[in-house]
Formats: C-alpha cells, sequence, structure tokens
C-alpha cells in the first residue's frame, strides 16, 4: 500500500531562524490559547524521579521464584505506569548506547546540512515522507515550531526509493541497525502489556513539550504499525457484558488512511473511535 497526503509543503523553519529580520515566530506557529501549556504550571527542573521507569531487564528475565518475584513487581510498575500516566522511561533496554548516540549524532547531523543537501530529501506533492511537515492541509492551518524527517524505514518494501539513496551513507548504516533493534524491543514491550486493546484502560497521552529558546530539541520518535489488513480494536479478552467496548474495531489500512486524511487536533481521531 503506497501512503500518500495531501499535506502542503512549508517552510523550513531552521532556514527561517537564520534570517536577520525575523524578530518574532509568525503567528502562524503561535498556538491558540486553548492549545497552550501553561508555563506557570510546568517546572522545567523537574526531577527524572517524577515520572515512572521501567527496567526491562527484569521483565527478560528467565523464569525461578526469584525473578517471578522481580517480573511481576516490574511488571506492576509497568501497568501502574500506562494506567496513569500513559507514558514511562525504559532503562536497560538492550539497545546499545553507542547505537543510540550514533543514531543522534547521524540525525543532528542530517539537520545541519547545507539547505541545498537538504532540499534532496524535501516532501514531494502528495507523499508524507521526507523533510516537512504533515498534516498540513490548508495555508491558514496552525503549525508547529520545528522541522520534521519522516521516514518509512520497515520493512524494506516500505522504503521509498527516491529517498533513501539520498541519505548520508552513515545515516543509512546506523539506521539498519537502529531501526531493527527499535523493532525487536518494541515488539517486546507490547509483549508484556498485550493488551487499544485495553479498552480504554491505559490512557492515551498527548506528546506536547515547551520551546527552550536558549536549547535546540532533537527527538526520534518510532512508531510500530501491525499488518495492514489487520484489526485495531480493544482485545476481546477485556470485553464483557460489564465492560463492553469502548472504542470500535477497524483494519489498520482503515486507521493510517484516516489518520493522514485529517488535521491533527488533540485527540479528536481517537474520539471519532469511541462508540
Amino acid at each position: 500500500m503506497e501512503f500518500k497526503s495531501c499535506s502542503l509543503i512549508v517552510p523550513s523553519v531552521l532556514e527561517m531562524t537564520k534570517d536577520p529580520n525575523m524578530v518574532t515566530v509568525p503567528s502562524r506557529y503561535i498556538q491558540p490559547d486553548e492549545d497552550q501549556l501553561d508555563e506557570a504550571n510546568i517546572d522545567l527542573n523537574s526531577s527524572s524521579d517524577d515520572f515512572p521507569v521501567i527496567n526491562f531487564q527484569n521483565l527478560s528475565l528467565p523464569m525461578s521464584h526469584h525473578n517471578s518475584q522481580l517480573y511481576e513487581s516490574e511488571l506492576t510498575k509497568l501497568d501502574l505506569a500506562c494506567k496513569n500516566w500513559g507514558f514511562f522511561q525504559l532503562v536497560n533496554h538492550g539497545v546499545s548506547n553507542s547505537v543510540v548516540e550514533k543514531m543522534k549524532d547521524e540525525v543532528k547531523k542530517l539537520f545541519e546540512l547545507p539547505i541545498e543537501e537538504r532540499e534532496k530529501l524535501w516532501q514531494r506533492p502528495g507523499e508524507i515522507e521526507g523533510f516537512g511537515h504533515t498534516f498540513v492541509f490548508n495555508d491558514e492551518q496552525k503549525v508547529n515550531w520545528k522541522d520534521d524527517l519522516f521516514l518509512f524505514t520497515l520493512p524494506h518494501a516500505l522504503r521509498n526509493p527516491n529517498l533513501f539513496p539520498n541519505l548520508p551513507s552513515s545515516l543509512r548504516e546506523i539506521l539498519e541497525i537502529y531501526s531493527s533493534d527499535l523493532a525487536k524491543l518494541a515488539k517486546s514491550i507490547i509483549s508484556q502489556m498485550e493488551k487499544i486493546l485495553t479498552n480504554g484502560l491505559y490512557p492515551s497521552i498527548e506528546h506536547r513539550v515547551v520551546v527552550n529558546p536558549k536549547e535546540e530539541r532533537l527527538s526520534i520518535a518510532t512508531f510500530l504499525n501491525p499488518n495492514l489488513e489487520y484489526d485495531i480494536g480493544p482485545a476481546s479478552s477485556l470485553i464483557t457484558p460489564q465492560n463492553p467496548p469502548k472504542y470500535k474495531t477497524v483494519t489498520n489500512k482503515e486507521y493510517v488512511k484516516n489518520t493522514f486524511s485529517n488535521e491533527p487536533n488533540g485527540k479528536s481521531y481517537l474520539d471519532f473511535m469511541k462508540l
């Protein structure tokens, strides 16, 4: 299946910041008041102890009486993190620090390339991959103050033949290792949760950050999707007369199509999926 999008091409934020005549952020990048975070209630120096940390090593131990206690304790922490927070930090996950740091370094170098080189990776009309923004459908729409590079990495059949050859060879090499390791890790995490699947038991959290005017921020997000023909919906094992389904069941193909065809608006699509 080809992933098509009618997302419009928008200017590079990185290039805009190089303009000496630009002294304020353009209004298009300023979110409506109702969508802005209340910075008065945000502690930018918050300790990492404030959010859940999951030791994945304890979830991967060979079974024994002692290990069983560690496993059950860590699994309970994972369950509570998903219920109460919707996210967690994972440590001892098996992906080497050298791979992670190399990946971050290569991605940073990519964004630092001259505009002439980055233009080779720019989105093409009708495509969602490459440098640019996804989900932009009109010129008045608010967009985020950032540049994106969106890529399908696995399986290989989904890779864009017009895009991958233009990536720096050093990035392609580490991307092979990183994406393979992350795919294995993601599947392992899911096997521990096995639960939209949770019928609303685990909340869906919006990814939101506060811009730091003094420092740049780099995020490398990895998304795992099932086969396009598979169904996405509440796990049948969780459905009872007392706990009826709260969400629709649709194929992943339909889910992906609807996701990439609508302007992002908080959890609007999740609300659409509710019964």
